[in-house]
């Protein structure tokens, strides 16, 4: 009898996107194996309960049932020992090493990056339950989660867990604006602060807003790190354009230029303020 897997999928069938489950389908290739899919989505427990718990993936092998992508590795390996996942015991717990960090610290980052993505794109009839029971897992709502600079802040001390950075976020900063870009815009601001203070000792990151202007409120990131010379300011906002070098301050040159477009889809403005070995201010309306 062949094998069936049970897998994540999203309101497509053939959309299967948990990262449990995809280890598995790169397991089954190395080791020269097929299984038949089977599409589950969040509601669908009843359809995994023989498993004896509610969890893809989950793996039959005629009679043998096995779940968690760690245990089916180990039953796949026992099959196929011909073409081992693991080359030695080493390996192995090297392996299962790096499989606990990826877990503890990249998928929390990573999740609170697409919740909402993966919200939009599941199916019609687990959104409910998707948003109750991460709503009550987070304490806030989807969107909150999604766009929440203090997460970003956290996400950063995890990355550099010895860099010393007062942040400093002001309560009730709030506007309209779309959930998703508005999380894009904050990530890219307050990361471009945390890197180009990197080379401080202590260093001290803002995000605060200005007295409302007229009809717009004015955010602003600040940062005490290396500034820049305020004649190329126009620069900033132009992809692929640097006023450091990369040895200095590693990145892509287009994190501010994708700043400027987010807030130019929402109709406001951004500029910047900066001086050489002081620091910069980051300035935006939406």
């Amino acid at each position: 009898m062949s094998m069936k897997m049970w897998e994540l999928a999203a309101a497509e069938d053939d959309r299967l996107f948990s990262p449990y489950c995809w280890r598995i389908r790169m397991a089954l290739a190395h080791k020269g194996l097929a299984a038949q899919t089977i599409p589950w989505r969040f509601t669908d427990a009843d359809k995994i309960a023989f498993s004896g718990q509610g969890l893809v993936p989950v793996l039959q092998d005629g009679e043998q049932v096995v779940h968690d992508s760690w245990a089916i590795a180990e039953y796949l390996e026992a099959k196929v020992p011909a073409r081992p996942l693991f080359d030695s015991a080493q390996a192995k717990s090297l392996t299962f090493v790096f499989k606990t960090w990826v877990e503890t610290t990249l998928h929390g980052p990573i999740f609170r990056a697409i919740v909402l993505d993966v919200f939009n794109a599941i199916h019609e009839k687990d959104k409910a339950y998707f948003r109750a029971s991460r709503e009550k897992r987070f304490g806030m709502t989807l969107e909150q989660f999604g766009s929440d600079p203090k997460k970003s802040v956290a996400d950063l001390r995890t990355a550099e867990p010895l860099r010393r950075v007062e942040v400093k976020i002001a309560p009730n900063l709030a506007a309209e604006g779309d959930a998703r870009l508005v999380r894009v815009l904050l990530e890219n601001l307050i990361g471009n602060a945390w890197k180009f203070t990197s080379h401080n000792v202590k260093a001290v990151v803002e995000f605060n807003s200005l007295e409302d202007r007229g009809m717009k409120r004015v955010f602003f990131v600040r940062d005490d790190g290396a500034g820049f010379d305020q004649e190329f300011a126009s620069k900033l906002f132009v992809p692929f354009q640097r006023l450091h070098r990369a040895t200095e301050f590693p990145g892509t040159g287009i994190g501010l230029a994708t700043v400027s477009r987010i807030v130019g889809r929402h109709g406001g403005r951004v500029w910047a303020e900066g001086r050489e070995g002081i620091g910069a201010t980051f300035y935006f309306e939406l």
